[in-house]
């Protein structure tokens, strides 16, 4: 019994690979008459980039404009760790109501203590995210 077998080939795969239509020029114009079919698009218009005087406008975006170190802290506090974000230029007032909103978002106690906002828990990532979102451009966390 001779067999024309050629070594690493097996003749079931080989007859199912001649029975499929080969891949060229007839799938290719089937892909073409469809493309025909879709609804055409218009690219919206990118939207116009806040120009830098608007963003300074804002006394928040001012505050959070320079670069932001936030650093874990349990020395002195009875083993409770306590994340400051210190960096923040502006007044008394703005870190105060920027504690507050931080406080509402972050579900823990956040404090205004001189020119830096304190954090009771280990929440550095979320304080950074927190502040990039408000506008923050360079955020570091620290130890």
């Amino acid at each position: 019994m001779t067999h024309s077998r050629q070594p690493g080939r097996d003749p079931k795969a080989q007859e199912s690979a001649n029975s499929k239509p080969a891949f060229g020029a007839r799938s290719l114009a089937g892909l073409a008459s469809l493309a025909s079919r879709l609804p055409s698009q218009t690219t919206p218009e990118p939207a116009a980039a806040p120009r830098a005087d608007q963003a300074e406008q804002s006394p928040l975006v001012r505050a959070l404009s320079g670069r932001i170190v936030i650093s874990r802290e349990s020395k002195g506090r009875g083993g409770k760790t306590v994340v400051f974000a210190r960096g923040i230029d502006g007044p008394q007032a703005l870190l105060e109501s920027l504690a507050k909103e931080l406080r509402q978002e972050l579900g823990t106690n956040v404090r205004a203590l001189d020119g830096a906002l304190a954090v009771h828990g280990a929440l550095s990532e979320r304080l950074a995210a927190s502040l990039k979102k408000r506008g923050a451009l360079r955020v570091v966390l620290g130890n």
